[in-house]
């Protein structure tokens, strides 16, 4: 089934259900969504700390404090 059509049947099968459902179905939606996000963020935070681009809490600390200086 191609992407067009599953958008189409979904299109279909979401304006034949009650509001109850559509409620149900939303929320699994934007559920899965940011857990998707989530873990994409979480890869991308993986490969940054096995590229050595990480700083140490004294590194952040000092990097704040120079922000908050320049204002």
């Amino acid at each position: 089934m191609s992407t067009l059509e599953i958008r189409k049947e979904l299109h279909e099968m979401i304006d034949r259900e009650d509001s109850s459902t559509l409620e149900g179905i939303y929320g699994l939606i934007k559920n899965y969504i940011s857990h998707k996000e989530e873990w994409e963020m979480i890869e991308e935070a993986e490969e940054d700390i096995k590229a050595g681009r990480i700083f140490s809490t004294e590194e952040v600390k000092s990097m704040i404090e120079s922000w908050t200086k320049k204002r």
